[in-house]
């Protein structure tokens, strides 16, 4: 065994066989602290060579359905979060003898490298692991990696707090992603931990608020108290249940719903949706995938007795997740029940205008409209371009002041207190043109409307900001053009609309780029054609990245908005009377140079935050 962190590289059993990129990993758990740095091992391989995890634990023979059901779920629980969205992986209960169940499992699934940890203590089948390990180095058909007790394996929030400390200092001025990548640096080199770990570690030292970034500086919070905490990280903490722990790792890797669909192979398919993009996370045992789905409906009090309709509800979390709401929503579908859970985070829904990426320009005309007080405010965009959080944002800000805000949703996404929100419920004929009629009578200042989808509502919405109401609402249109004339499509008189549309608010949602990765390269002569289109300054570099740790190989971390905003004044209200069709208005806001959705997303590549590719993919950008 070397000394340096206890791992002991190992020969292939037979000669002549060279150590290649595995193609499939297998790593053994008994979910002992030595198992899970094996695992953690295991995936850092995977994750290089692109490989297979497949991850095992041995039972006794006379395990029942319920045991390896429990033991599925540690299964699950021993892989971080990081690894198990980044990976394909396999995970089974095995039964008999350890060493042997191992040695033909990698046989029949022609793996190229096991990984295993020992501590010579008592394991699987009161056998210890070392002498298992023995075993399987003698009859393992691929070579064989043993990992011993390390430095780290019992580090505590303290050794962790030691380590920053002394790199913090009386403060460290970075930017606060060059910050995480530092403390996450010392953290590998002085613990000797992988380096997902490490990022989790300093993720939950800012957690407890042990450390803090403010106005350019780190500094260390915690103080001499911290002496008698010796707590370990729970970076692979056993779960409250299945189901409570996909919520915290979702969320964890900032995915905004979670998919949960049976497949015909006796298996679950569990999908994040992070940044706009889908993501397959892992796979389930049927049964446990079913057992989820129940405990989900359980915990919104919805009826587990029946599987053949639709059924929808606000899940009921642990103090451990305060502050998150969950909304499921499941249907029958061929192969059973499909499941989808959207996630909301209050703080990163309720966001200052500020920090949604508007430009000054942009961000300028959006406080002229919140500055009218009256009006139609209107926000638009394709579905999941951000149109609920803009609205939610612009309604925190007015709130500041004295006023009366209503709102009628279907459903209500989040539950804010500066809002008296009605559902709407069609099952007692609360329809959205209802609930809208009953809000007016409910002497409001402000009122938002979840969405405009019919003539009915639009003509009420039209006459409450007529009436001298301040209403907000989404309508799905690609510019502002666009916007105008669906209004008209809906029935509405074109002069009511030139005289209570307040302003309009368009928008996608394009993924950043990550700022710890993300690399200066020379602007191509035709990518600066596409800025001399815009009439935009040519840059000399645009920004690209490779992908690492931080977002997981995938070069993006995170998502911003690309606007275009218009507040209608006495000009444009005639010109919305007298354009004949949404190519007229076009010409007029090009005349009037409305900046948009284009120049904003270009705008954005040439400063860094997104690519040019992502800039060149917003949908509907007409190039005004």
């Amino acid at each position: 065994m070397s000394s340096d962190g206890g791992i002991a590289k190992l020969e292939p059993p037979l000669p002549g066989i060279a150590m290649s990129k595995p193609k499939n990993v297998l790593v053994p758990t008994d979910f002992s602290p030595n198992s899970a740095q094996a695992v953690q091992y295991a995936c850092d391989v995977a994750r290089e060579s692109k490989a297979n995890l497949h991850l095992v634990h041995v039972g006794k023979a006379t395990a029942d359905a319920s045991a390896k059901e429990r033991t599925l779920n540690q299964i699950s629980a021993s892989i971080d979060a990081d690894s198990e969205l980044a990976l394909t992986t396999h995970k089974t209960v095995l039964l008999g003898s350890p060493a042997k169940a191992i040695t033909d499992y990698a046989r029949s699934h022609d793996v190229d490298l096991i990984v295993m940890g020992t501590h010579g203590r008592t394991g699987w089948a009161h056998l210890s692991m070392g002498s298992v390990a023995e075993s399987v180095l003698r009859d393992s058909p691929c070579p064989v990696t043993v990992l011993g007790p390390h430095d780290g394996e019992n580090t505590t929030v303290t050794d962790a707090m030691g380590v920053i400390s002394d790199l913090i200092g009386d403060g460290m001025q970075k930017s606060k992603d060059e910050g995480h990548a530092a403390m996450a640096k010392a953290l590998i080199a002085h613990l000797r931990v992988p380096s997902t770990t490490a990022i989790l570690m300093v993720d939950d030292l800012e957690h407890r608020n042990w450390i803090e970034w403010k106005d350019g500086t780190w500094t260390a919070v915690a103080g001499e108290d911290l002496t008698d905490t010796v707590e370990p990280f729970e970076v692979n903490m056993q779960p409250e249940s299945q189901a409570v722990d996909l919520i915290k790792r979702a969320y964890k890797l900032r995915a905004t719903d979670i998919h949960i669909d049976p497949l015909w192979d006796n298996e679950f398919r569990i999908r994040f949706r992070i940044d706009g993009q889908i993501h397959e996370y892992c796979r389930l045992d049927h049964s446990v995938g079913e057992h989820m789905i129940n405990q989900y409906k359980s915990m919104a009090r919805l009826d587990l007795a029946d599987p053949f309709h639709a059924h929808e509800g606000r899940v009921s979390l642990p103090n451990s997740l305060r502050g998150i709401e969950v909304r499921f929503s499941s249907a029958p579908v061929a192969e059973g029940q499909a499941a989808a859970l959207r996630l909301l985070d209050p703080q990163k829904v309720m966001r200052p205008l500020s920090e949604l990426g508007l430009s000054t320009e942009d961000l300028g005309n959006v406080e002229s409209m919140l500055q009218a007080g009256e009006g139609l405010v209107l926000s638009t965009g394709p579905t999941g371009s951000g149109k609920t959080t803009t609205v939610y944002s612009m309604l925190e800000s007015i709130s500041q002041s004295p006023r009366n805000i209503v709102s009628i949703e279907d459903p209500v996404e989040l539950t804010v207190p500066f809002i008296r929100q009605v559902a709407v419920d069609v099952k007692h004929d609360l329809t959205m043109s209802r609930g809208l009629r009953t809000l007016l009578r409910m002497d409001p200042d402000v009122i938002f409307l979840g969405e405009i989808r019919d003539p009915d509502t639009a003509e009420i919405s039209m006459r409450a900001a007529a009436s001298g109401k301040y209403v907000f609402s989404t309508l799905h249109t690609r510019d502002v053009a666009g916007t105008v004339m669906a209004l008209v499509d809906l029935g509405l008189n074109r002069s009511s609309i030139a005289a209570n549309l307040t302003g309009i608010i368009n928008q996608r949602l394009v993924k950043t780029l990550c700022s710890r990765c993300k690399e200066a390269v020379p602007a191509s002569d035709a990518a600066k054609a596409a800025f001399t289109e815009m009439n935009l300054p040519e840059p000399d570099v645009l920004f690209e990245s490779s992908g690492c740790a931080a977002c997981l190989g995938r070069g993006f971390r995170g998502r911003t908005g690309v606007f275009e905003t218009c507040v209608v004044d006495e000009s444009l209200r005639n010109s919305i009377v007298q354009c004949k069709d949404s190519g007229e208005l076009v010409s007029v806001l090009k005349e009037r140079g409305l900046r948009s959705l284009r120049v904003d997303a270009l705008s954005k590549a040439s400063e860094g935050l997104i690519s040019l590719k992502a800039a060149n993919s917003v949908r509907w950008a007409n190039q005004i």
